[in-house]
């Protein structure tokens, strides 16, 4: 963001190389990610997403350019990403966490009985919506989602809808 408020052009150039790197590297044709994989933790998709699309969103309003929707040499994308989330986040997959994970600190968290680390719990759906709020900017789609997934609303979501509507019309 300070990129862009700065309207640095050598700034702007690193961070859409950057985001383009991050988008072959960290995601992966189907839909997953790194982190997923090594760690099989759908908290952490949560982790790679929110930046990358909260990224994708100040680069569109800056510029046009549409990183949500491009798709990588690689064939990964945000949007793969953020799709592969959806059935975890309206329920109708489930996921449990860090079972599989390969990084001995996961391991140490739950064997420690740190409460959102433990192997096996499964993944909480309501930690994927913001995600899905943040790719509604990009798609009505993802809003219809949060509907689904979410009916007892608390508000901050909707701010997070407010915001997209605020800063861009919804475009598909």
């Amino acid at each position: 963001m300070i990129v862009y408020c700065l309207h640095n052009s050598n700034g702007e150039a690193a961070l859409q190389h950057e985001l383009i790197r991050q988008i072959e590297v960290n995601l992966y044709a189907d839909g997953s990610g790194y982190d997923f994989k090594v760690r099989d933790a759908l908290h952490y998709h949560v982790y790679t997403l929110e930046p990358l699309i909260t990224a994708a969103i100040v680069i569109y309003r800056a510029t046009g350019k549409d990183f949500f929707n491009y798709v990588s040499t690689t064939g990964s994308s945000i949007k793969k990403a953020a799709d592969f989330f959806i059935p975890f986040v309206t329920g109708e997959k489930t996921h449990a966490e860090f079972v599989n994970s390969q990084i001995a600190f996961d391991k140490a968290r739950s064997k420690n009985g740190e409460k959102t680390f433990q192997t096996g719990a499964l993944f909480n759906a309501r930690q994927g919506l913001h995600v899905m709020a943040l790719a509604a900017y990009f798609n009505t789609a993802y809003a219809n989602i949060l509907q689904k997934a979410d009916s007892t609303s608390d508000g901050p979501l909707d701010w997070q809808l407010v915001l997209n509507r605020v800063r861009q019309p919804f475009h598909k």
